[in-house]
């Protein structure tokens, strides 16, 4: 149960929970709408940034590496925007490989995510005691009903921790 709320909880969030070695491929295609050079990383706060590759033949050899001063990377938000050169347009044309995520142990989570933590221990105890009544949303009884709140989604503390580290992106 923990993993599973803990999968939830890391696509809710659209980032990585756990600090590890990423490889993400990103497209360019002007016809498409994806024209931008600005690419939000699933890992951030990014711990390590290796390099950025543009490559239309998708073997992403060392020749196809893009010089570091021709991108700003901001390692803090995971956000990597190209504004002094134009790349490669295609499906998966652009690999960035570094290494993040929100943390590299439990241990570290658990202090530095203190709100998020809480919750979705809250969750786990929640999907625990409702194991045996998954799917009901009442019981009945001699002395009256109760509505059962749907073990399939977040509890509210949930819900609300998510919203505050799930990363806003405003698009025009």
């Amino acid at each position: 149960m923990i993993k599973q709320v803990s999968s939830q909880v890391e696509v809710a969030l659209g980032r990585a929970l756990m600090s590890e070695t990423q490889q993400e491929l990103f497209s360019l295609d002007s016809l498409a709408g994806l024209d931008q050079q600005v690419f939000f990383l699933k890992a951030y706060p990014v711990a390590t940034f290796t390099d950025l590759r543009s490559d239309y033949f998708r073997t992403f050899a060392s020749g196809s590496i893009v010089a570091v001063s021709l991108y700003n990377a901001n390692l803090v938000d995971g956000i990597v925007t190209v504004d002094r050169t134009t790349l490669d347009r295609g499906v998966d044309v652009v690999q960035v490989n570094y290494d993040g995520g929100m943390s590299t142990s439990t241990a570290e989570f658990k202090t530095s995510y203190p709100d998020l933590w809480q919750a979705a221990t809250m969750q786990v105890a929640f999907l625990y005691e409702s194991r045996k009544r998954l799917g009901q949303k009442g019981v009945v009884g001699k002395d009256g009903s109760v509505t059962l709140m749907d073990p399939m989604k977040f509890l509210p503390p949930l819900q609300e921790a998510v919203a505050r580290h799930k990363r806003m992106v405003l698009a025009i």
